[in-house]
């Protein structure tokens, strides 16, 4: 029952919420997490948004976009 309550506050509570909007107000901070821009990174996520757009299923929200990407560079 304890992870469901995670799971579900995750946008809330989790890292990559906290993290990511740090990044993206810090160019500098950005850069060195990511090693690019954030211009770079938007031109990235611009690219493969069409490709890997997924769609909300019946129980559960697909990880968005930009959490794949970062998290893939990283």
């Amino acid at each position: 029952m304890a992870n469901t309550f995670i799971y579900k506050d995750r946008i809330t509570f989790g890292e990559f919420y906290h993290l990511y909007l740090q990044l993206r107000s810090d160019s500098v901070l950005f850069q060195a997490y990511t090693r690019m821009t954030s211009e770079t990174f938007d031109y990235i996520l611009e690219i493969i948004t069409p490709e890997f757009d997924l769609q909300t299923a019946n129980f559960q929200e697909p990880i968005s976009i930009e959490k794949r990407l970062l998290v893939t560079i990283r």
